[in-house]
């Protein structure tokens, strides 16, 4: 018996259950080896969810019987009316471990053993994040023939891309990230390479046209590190043969905080780290004040329309 529960901060509610009338259509659970799972359904308007669907806020789970499928958080709402006048929203959700996407790391000259890397990778996601997205470290067996991870962390990418770009991508480590929801929290596990990877999927029209409004969330961050230009170097000087080196940020001119915050968005879609880059921008007032202006982008989100035909 598969059932399906949301969460908005304390309240729920069951918006599938298969032993009474309570039903989604079309559902779907496609799982990839270090990548976020994702949970795709179909909502009709006698459903209790109907209005209780918000993006990035409301809480997911799917079980089936007593084994817990899928956990995360609704990603994407859409309102459809198909060519048959029905009215429906397509949804889409992703697994807690998409919230690595919502904190960013900072430079970082790196030479650490592999698991001290990803603890201080995760420390510094808690940081950033509300805490129903912080996660703990838990079992973590990798490492290579020196026990040690040598690189540079590049400023402004999510944590997710950081740590698959150094840890997961890296040949001599590699390894699989793994979920676990506990009595006491959410773990994180980094783990050798147990099975193969691939895809699953779990499920729960004819040809149609139709049209739908779709709200533009399209790289929301509430949050922002804006980066601009990297110091200028000579062929003498000693960082120059560094692969990577530190971009100007805007805390000399922002209390020494490197971010901006936006409390409207913030209330709304909770704490989301993003950054932007500005290659030429080489004074920290100039970067702070096209920060604010790319921040203010997010105030107001866009609704577009698209029109979809199958064939």
């Amino acid at each position: 018996m598969y059932s399906v529960k949301i969460t908005n901060g304390s309240s729920s509610k069951i918006i599938h259950n298969d032993r009474v009338n309570i039903r989604l259509s079309d559902a779907k659970i496609a799982t990839t080896i270090n990548q976020a799972s994702s949970f795709t359904f179909n909502l009709y308007p006698n459903n209790p969810g109907w209005d209780l669907l918000h993006e990035y806020t409301t809480g997911i789970e799917v079980w089936k019987f007593n084994k817990l499928l899928f956990k995360g958080r609704v990603m994407n709402v859409q309102t459809n009316y198909t060519n048959e006048g029905q009215l429906l929203k397509q949804v889409s959700c992703e697994s807690q471990l998409a919230f690595l996407n919502d904190s960013i790391q900072s430079y970082k000259k790196v030479q650490m053993k592999p698991r001290d890397f990803f603890v201080y990778l995760i420390n510094e996601h808690n940081k950033q994040v509300d805490a129903d997205r912080q996660l703990k470290v838990g079992n973590v067996n990798v490492t290579n023939s020196t026990d040690n991870v040598y690189c540079y962390v590049e400023d402004g990418l999510s944590t997710f891309d950081e740590i698959d770009a150094d840890l997961l991508q890296n040949e001599s480590l590699g390894g699989e990230l793994w979920i676990r929801n506990e009595a006491d929290g959410v773990y994180i596990d980094w783990l050798r390479d147990g099975v193969a990877k691939g895809r699953q999927q779990i499920e729960m029209n004819k040809n149609m046209l139709s049209v739908y409004s779709k709200p533009d969330l399209n790289g929301l961050c509430t949050v922002l590190y804006p980066f601009g230009a990297t110091p200028e170097t000579t062929a003498t000087d000693d960082k120059a043969s560094d692969v990577a080196s530190p971009r100007l940020t805007i805390e000399s001119v922002n209390g020494g905080k490197k971010y901006l915050e936006d409390v409207g968005l913030i209330s709304r879609y909770g704490r989301i780290s993003g950054s932007k880059t500005w290659d030429d921008v080489k004074v920290a007032a100039n970067l702070k004040t096209k920060g604010q202006a790319y921040l203010n982008t997010f105030k107001a989100v866009k609704i577009g329309y698209e029109l979809k035909v199958e064939s």
